[in-house]
């Protein structure tokens, strides 16, 4: 038998989803994918609209759609544009106010989406004394005081600057160490709950190898 200090520090624990209401009573950091946000299927869904759209074959992941738009002559505006639309029309997950309620200690987000940034900040609100929500699309952003930073490391999609193309997720790689680092600047050693990151495995993964 091993005891907890024969334990690695950094450890993985997978939680059932019955445990999420206790869970959630507690400080932690949150790292945040579409799944938890506009559902599971969410940009898969989008994948298979864009492509439609612009009829065209859709590529396996919804960057590479993009980038074979974009390479084909179709204008990145227009792109932007239907890509908009459609996040306008998913409809966010029915947990994701549950999420909003813990006064998160700082956030990593792995979607370019605001449902959860809208729903954490409008919760904020209603406490007089809680922190405001910093969003910061861009990692050498530095986080203003006395607020509780999220971390958008593929951009906003609200901005035109966020990752739309494969070419831009390969442009933004470079700045997610200083983005990581503020984020574990704000945890203080507080443990950090991973939740709708299956859709962007390969950014989580990416992102866990700079951690390296």
């Amino acid at each position: 038998m091993t005891s907890d200090t024969d334990q690695p520090r950094n450890r993985v624990i997978e939680i059932s989803q019955d445990a999420l209401p206790q869970l959630l009573r507690s400080r932690f950091g949150l790292i945040i994918g579409p799944a938890a946000t506009i559902g599971p299927e969410g940009f898969a869904d989008l994948n298979t609209s864009i492509a439609k759209h612009f009829s065209i074959q859709s590529q396996p992941h919804l960057m590479d759609t993009c980038e074979a738009l974009v390479s084909s002559g179709v204008q990145r505006d227009a792109i932007v544009e239907r890509y908009r639309d459609g996040i306008s029309a998913l409809e966010p997950v029915p947990f994701l106010h549950h999420l909003a309620t813990p006064r998160w200690l700082a956030v990593l987000s792995v979607t370019p989406d605001l449902l959860f940034e809208q729903a954490f900040a409008l919760e904020l609100d209603r406490y007089p004394d809680s922190p405001n929500l910093s969003r910061l699309p861009h990692p050498e952003q530095p986080t203003p005081p006395h607020t509780i930073p999220a971390l958008k490391i593929l951009g906003e999609v609200t901005r035109d600057d966020f990752v739309l193309t494969r070419t831009d997720y390969r442009a933004c790689r470079p700045g997610w160490r200083t983005a990581a680092r503020t984020f574990a600047d704000h945890l203080h050693g507080a443990p950090v709950l991973c939740i709708g990151v299956a859709e962007s495995e390969e950014v989580f993964l990416d992102l866990l190898v700079l951690q390296r």
